[in-house]
């Protein structure tokens, strides 16, 4: 049995599944304990690791573990994933999932959101504490599109529509031109309204 062959077995039982029938894993399986949820984790990325280190054609290739590296630099690799969706699914605690995977509560938030496990207002203020900006920095949704869109011909100003939208006015300005609401984002005109 060589490295990957080992991982994948590995892998399989980190996500609650028989690596030789395929079958799903009881509930109750001792697989689905947290401490060995942990384990299985660190045991690949242990294999991951020296299998890494190991030499390949003669040259000794090296990639930097996750001890190496501080919480916010490390990379995310699929075993982390797994683990994270796991410890989800088994309702783990923030803190112990930080603490397992060596990250910072703000990263593994993040991630989560990136994973589709957690709704994105997890991350409240933390993008930009000091402002009430929380959804800077994301990808603007078709919804968020549409409320700005009625925000914009309702006859509210950049920062109204900011504030309302938890969005820098510079994103606002820059979203209003992709949209082709305002001509150029650094010249705002308000819509033509009727106001009786």
């Amino acid at each position: 049995m060589n490295h990957r062959e080992a991982c994948i077995i590995l892998e399989k039982l980190l996500e609650g599944i028989h690596p030789l029938t395929g079958e799903i894993l009881p509930e109750d399986h001792v697989c689905s304990d947290p401490q060995v949820l942990r384990a299985l984790h660190k045991a690949i990325s242990a294999l991951n690791h020296a299998h890494l280190e190991s030499s390949v054609d003669g040259h000794r290739t090296y990639k930097r573990s996750q001890e190496d590296l501080s919480n916010n630099q490390a990379l995310w690799t699929p075993e982390d994933d797994i683990y994270l969706r796991n410890a989800c699914a088994q309702g783990i605690p923030l803190q112990e999932i930080c603490s397992e995977l060596c990250r910072s509560e703000h990263k593994v938030k993040f991630r989560l959101v990136y994973l589709g496990l957690a709704d994105r207002t997890i991350l409240g203020n933390s993008v930009n504490p000091e402002s009430s900006y929380a959804h800077q920095g994301l990808p603007w949704y078709p919804e968020e599109e549409d409320k700005l869109t009625i925000l914009y011909n309702s006859g509210c100003s950049p920062k109204e529509i900011s504030s309302k939208m938890k969005r820098s006015v510079n994103s606002v300005m820059a979203r209003l031109e992709k949209l082709g609401l305002i001509a150029d984002r650094h010249v705002y005109t308000a819509p033509d309204i009727l106001r009786f």
